[in-house]
């Protein structure tokens, strides 16, 4: 077994499982539209957000350019009874975003990441749907929202936390990509 396998094991041990809402049915905050509700992580780390989306029924798909940790996400995703709902990308995962729409859109990484996914993660936004960004300091907001306001998206939201900032956005009904 190599190392990097090694690493990946040991830290899925380590990683914690999200309770099971089987035992105990807790009402959704994710509303289901025909085929399913359909969220994007990206950044996803260790899946955490994906797998608790999937946990309520989402389909979600997770993008995470560190390959340790899509491994890690992936073993999570099983751990928790959702893999059948939760697809895992390492890498660059523009290809399986194009031409797609979420209901939901988390991105947890770096500013220039963000601004740079600008364009992407505004078109993978369904109309009407909700856009997190997260992963900024507060200095770095303005030129996040000027990205972002700039392609159809409402900032609905700003969530201080210490040197940090959250931006929550909602995608305009019937806006043309």
């Amino acid at each position: 077994m190599n190392e990097t396998r090694r690493e990946t094991l040991r830290a899925s041990r380590s990683a914690p499982k999200l309770p099971s809402t089987e035992s105990h049915p807790t009402p959704s905050p994710l509303p289901s539209r025909g085929g399913g509700f359909r969220v994007l992580d990206v950044g996803c780390g260790s899946g955490v957000l994906a797998i608790a989306a999937a946990k309520h029924g989402a389909h979600a798909l997770a993008i995470e350019i560190d390959p340790r940790a899509a491994a890690i996400a992936r073993i999570n995703a099983k751990q928790n009874h959702v893999a059948q709902r939760m697809r895992v990308v390492a890498g660059d995962g523009a290809r399986f975003i194009a031409r797609q729409r979420f209901d939901l859109v988390f991105a947890n990484i770096l500013m220039r990441p963000l601004i740079r996914l600008a364009p992407k993660l505004a078109a993978a936004t369904a109309p009407g749907g909700a856009l997190i960004l997260s992963g900024l300091l507060r200095s770095q907001a303005p030129l996040v929202r000027e990205a972002y306001a700039s392609r159809g998206m409402v900032l609905i939201r700003q969530i201080p936390k210490e040197a940090w900032m959250t931006l929550v956005w909602r995608k305009g009904l019937g806006l043309e990509e």
